[in-house]
């Protein structure tokens, strides 16, 4: 064989083996015998569509994509994409609100057990998301799904419009189908699906899961509600009667009933659910817990609670999701103490959730070997933003606003020794609404609603502005080995970046999502969302963003390196260590006082943290553990 036959051969082997291995791919049309159709052909702005529901018949996709156009007239309809269709009853489905256009749930991702879809149960990162969906419009839909992931890419993004981190019936396979109404509403084109084992995911993002949850529960089988009086405790005659299944709940407190249980369609029906709680020493627990859709709990035997939260029962637009919204406090006794609930399904998902904490007298949570050191209770005007510098052994606090004077660019930055003298109130003075701030090259850089300003950390003196052009809301800073300065802009879902003489926009939209809190650390800038609570990691060379790690309702601000360990906080009281193998702690909690904490500064040196309670005008002062 000669060298041309020999590289020819190896070129061959090598794209052989880089080829996605895409086993299969196939585009339908809609008179194929493979199609179930519940519908009919139709033509709609020049495609050639069909409206209604459709099934793949003798179909096992477990990896791969699905595609199809899709098209909505703009009337109330809920339309997409079913898979790993198991039978009639169990599948996962995404669909689309073009009615709740540009609303948080305007996406849909839920799953179907039993006949019973978990819509209300299934919310937030993975489960809805924004969209604007226009009327009479052709829209390229395409799903991923690898394992027990998915995602949803719409038209020529390259960000996906929904990520899926847990489909809910695991990785399976099952039959595709597209699920819609056969009145008009929406139209599908240009069907294919391909089965592709190639596709890559990034590892789901950790999650942050409240302390004292109750995992372990027993679910009874199913009842009308004629058969007893859920307005008192079940006599025993009932309870005899009952069959009980063990059930765990999920990582986040979740007992999906409607995995377990069949509901019938014609009836509204109850289960009853019961847990025991053992404590070693009596005292006064609150017990936070959320329901779909209605429930009657009881306590050690008598009825202590009713709620109802089903779809639009306490306002038009009320949507019965579920989450830790309501509590009960319970005087626990000595040994075992029951929790019994009759939990009714109406529409949307059927669970429960619970979770314990011991009422503590202190105002403000700390975890464990965290100490509180000093703190500033007056002087200052909406602290907003704190920067350590180590070399002068103090503090800079950005005052966001000063009541004093009101809309004349009067607010200022303070400088405060690390242990909590007042240096000078207004060290740098007629700044205009201040945030986020670093230091550089032994220069303290400010984020202003117009500019960055570089200021001398000695004198307070300005000595250089650079303005952004057309800004929404700067806000935090960093800055990179080379030099480069990174602002993000919450408002417009930007990260602007400049080499000290003019901005840039560096990256924009898609997995920004009110971007915050930003950090540079080993070749990556980190960056924290104010409107999803997820930290977010970006390739300083790629770009590529990646999510590894959410903080459910949180409202992220600041965010730091303590080694590799991050340090996070949720705008409304609550500070976060992540570390640096995926566990989240919760270091601080002041939520139950309604302290609102801002950008924080941090020594990591003496661990030393300043915690600007922005509302109160005051700093907190607290030395971490490790």
């Amino acid at each position: 064989m000669n060298y041309r036959s020999v590289f020819s051969l190896f070129v061959l082997v090598i794209v052989f083996i880089t080829v996605p291995l895409i086993t299969y791919s196939e585009e339908l049309p809609w008179d194929s015998p493979k199609w179930e159709l519940r519908g009919k052909e139709a033509e709609f702005l020049g495609q050639k569509a069909f409206i209604g529901s459709a099934t793949l018949k003798d179909v096992e996709f477990m990896d791969g994509v699905v595609e199809v156009d899709i098209a909505f007239s703009g009337e109330r309809t809920f339309a997409g994409i079913n898979f790993h269709i198991l039978s009639p009853t169990d599948f996962e489905e995404f669909y689309m609100r073009p009615h709740a256009s540009g609303l948080y749930n305007a996406l849909q991702y839920a799953s179907r057990f039993n006949g019973l879809t978990d819509w209300q149960l299934s919310h937030g990162r993975g489960g809805t998301a924004a969209y604007e969906i226009p009327a009479n419009k052709w829209m390229h839909l395409k799903l991923e799904v690898k394992g027990s992931q998915a995602r949803i890419f719409i038209d020529e993004d390259k960000t996906p419009a929904l990520v899926i981190d847990n489909l809910e019936h695991g990785a399976i396979s099952g039959k595709i189908g597209l699920q819609g109404a056969a009145n008009g509403s929406v139209y599908f084109a240009n069907f294919k699906y391909s089965e592709d084992k190639n596709l890559v995911f990034d590892a789901p993002p950790v999650k942050y899961y409240p302390t004292g949850i109750i995992t372990d529960w027993k679910v009874s089988d199913k009842h009308t509600l004629d058969t007893i009086s859920r307005e008192f405790y079940p006599t025993k005659k009932f309870m005899d009667k009952l069959k009980w299944t063990d059930v765990k709940s999920e990582k986040t407190g979740l007992v999906n009933i409607g995995h377990y249980i069949t509901k019938d369609p014609r009836n509204t029906e109850f289960v009853v659910v019961k847990t025991n709680i053992k404590t070693e020493k009596a005292g006064l627990y609150k017990m936070e817990f959320g329901y779909s859709d209605e429930i009657h709990l009881c306590y050690n035997g008598s009825l202590l609670f009713h709620g109802n939260s089903a779809y639009t029962y306490r306002d038009p637009k009320f949507a019965g999701l579920i989450g830790y919204y309501d509590a009960v406090y319970l005087n626990l006794k000595e040994g075992d103490n029951e929790i019994l609930a009759f939990v009714t399904e109406i529409f949307g998902g059927w669970g429960i959730m619970a979770r314990l904490e011991p009422v503590s007298p202190d105002l403000i949570k700390t975890a464990s070997g965290i100490t509180k050191l000093w703190e500033v209770k007056e002087g200052l005007t909406i602290p907003e933003s704190i920067t350590f510098d180590q070399k002068r052994n103090c503090i800079y606090v950005a005052n966001y606003y000063d009541v004093k004077a009101p809309g004349q660019n009067k607010e200022y930055i303070s400088k405060i020794s690390a242990d909590g003298e007042i240096i000078n109130l207004r060290f740098i003075d007629g700044v205009n609404k201040p945030t986020g701030m670093t230091l550089h090259n032994d220069k303290l850089h400010i984020v202003t609603r117009e500019m960055l300003l570089i200021a001398d950390p000695d004198t307070g003196k300005i000595e250089k502005e650079i303005k952004f052009e057309n800004p929404g809301v700067a806000n935090d800073i960093t800055v990179g080995p080379d030099g480069k300065i990174y602002v993000t802009d919450s408002l417009k879902n930007q990260i602007l970046r400049s080499s000290g003489e003019k901005f840039e926009i560096w990256l924009e939209g898609g997995d920004l999502n009110g971007p915050n809190g930003i950090a540079y650390y080993k070749d990556n800038i980190y960056i924290g969302n104010t409107r999803d609570g997820c930290i977010l990691k970006i390739d300083i060379k790629t770009a590529k963003i990646t999510t590894i790690a959410c903080l459910p309702s949180a409202v992220i601000d600041g965010l730091v390196f303590d080694g590799d360990d991050i340090l996070t906080n949720d705008f409304n009281g609550i500070l976060y260590r992540i570390k640096n193998n995926g566990e989240i702690k919760m270091e601080l909690d002041s939520s139950g006082i309604q302290l609102i904490l801002a950008d924080f500064g941090y020594d990591p040196e003496t661990q030393k943290i300043f915690l600007p309670a922005i509302y109160k005008s005051g700093i907190l002062t607290y030395k971490l553990s490790r």
